[in-house]
């Protein structure tokens, strides 16, 4: 992890980011405009990178002295659709960032105050919120809304994830050593209407799809 990092590097780094085509909920050029507005604003003036590792195959293409790259499962559609997306090159996961991950460049007393607000949280909701019959394990770490109310305005953590690019995940014979390169950010928590808003354009199948609720329409 390196800290202390100029936000600068950050933006540069999601301006030459390409998601891959069937990305709609993550758009490198929008998180670009909200830090430059952030930074406008006097917040998110440094940050800290972190390149995560896992349980997955050595590398050292990314880093000199060697990394196991993370592993991540298909998310598979009831359709079985893996091997027709794998022809598409879509390699798709349901979940890449640890929650715990985001606390990692928080000190040991933020690390406690967030995993404390989270025990909290649980001890006030013992429900699962998608299933209340199901009373909920009590957290050992602390959960992603936690950390992100105890970070700092001014600090973001960049969180970059090498996916073992295996035969198993990759068409192309010649990229399957290469590493799938996700990322995520923890942004602090800002209150209400003090946050940068962000605007731009989509079309009607995408408006239908992520905002409006099964239930809604067009209105126009």
């Amino acid at each position: 992890m390196w800290e202390g990092v100029d936000p600068q590097l950050v933006l540069s780094f999601l301006r030459a980011y390409r998601e891959h085509d069937a990305s709609k909920r993550v758009k490198t050029s929008l998180l670009a405009d909200y830090i430059e507005a952030e930074t406008a604003a006097k917040r998110l003036g440094t940050w800290s990178v972190a390149v995560a590792s896992g349980d997955g195959s050595p590398d050292e293409t990314l880093i000199p002295s060697g990394i196991n790259l993370v592993e991540r499962s298909w998310h598979e559609t009831a359709s079985g659709d893996k091997e027709q997306l794998k022809v598409q090159n879509h390699y798709r996961i349901r979940r890449l960032l640890n929650p715990v991950d985001e606390a990692a460049d928080l000190s040991a007393t933020e690390y406690d105050a967030a995993r404390a607000a989270t025990i909290q949280e649980g001890k006030e909701n013992p429900r699962s919120r998608s299933d209340p019959s199901v009373e909920r394990k009590r957290p050992e770490a602390p959960s992603g809304p936690a950390i992100r109310d105890i970070r700092s305005a001014d600090r973001g953590l960049l969180i970059i994830y090498p996916l073992d690019g295996s035969e198993d995940q990759k068409v192309e014979v010649d990229a399957r050593a290469t590493p799938v390169i996700g990322f995520g950010i923890s942004f602090p928590k800002v209150a209400g209407d003090a946050a940068s808003k962000v605007q731009y354009k989509v079309n009607n199948v995408y408006y239908k799809q992520e905002v409006l609720s099964p239930s809604q329409d067009l209105d126009w």
